[in-house]
């Protein structure tokens, strides 16, 4: 558990910030631009990425659904007589 947390805190950026004296908020609103930079160039692209993946594996599926229907309606043959098979029936 321990080798767990060195490495979430490794990772992590700290900037202090004086809540009395507004010293440090030069480098709080530039460690957020880094980090939103960060964010836009890794994360924001691999959501991206997967968002794709998972649009076109839904689309991949509904295909398959979509083709399995078809062949079971062929299977049972449920196509609708016409009038004139009803009468030849009766």
């Amino acid at each position: 558990m321990s080798l767990v947390l060195d490495e979430f805190y490794t990772n992590l950026r700290a900037v202090g910030v004086s809540a009395a004296t507004g010293e440090g908020m030069d480098e709080l609103f530039e460690a957020i631009q880094d980090a939103a930079k960060e964010f836009q160039e890794t994360t924001a692209l691999e959501h991206e990425a997967a968002q794709q993946a998972k649009v076109l594996n839904d689309q991949q599926q509904q295909e398959i659904n979509i083709d399995k229907f078809r062949q079971d309606f062929q299977q049972i043959n449920l196509q609708p007589k016409s009038a004139r098979e009803e009468e030849e029936e009766n």
